[in-house]
């Protein structure tokens, strides 16, 4: 899947789609669970509010400046040769 056919999904199947994705790491803000994804060709961040359980956002990406919040979390099991 592409990025751009994500886009064209309807926030239930963005759901499904992400969590046929590999899931890479979480975070905390603003009161939500914000989970990171690996989908196709791009990162999906699913944001998660516990407090009514529900999925509250869906957001797919490919721009390296949204991993920031990752970055020092994320562990990598491939070696530079």
């Amino acid at each position: 899947m592409t990025l751009n056919e994500f886009n064209l999904l309807s926030p239930k199947e963005k759901e499904v789609a992400v969590m046929k994705g590999v899931f890479l790491e979480r975070r905390y803000e603003a009161g939500q669970t914000v989970a990171l994804y690996s989908v196709g060709n791009f990162f999906a961040e699913l944001w998660y509010d516990s407090t009514i359980n529900e999925v509250t956002m869906l957001y797919g990406f490919r721009s390296p400046e949204r991993l920031l919040p990752y970055l020092s979390r994320l562990r990598f099991d491939w070696q530079i040769p």
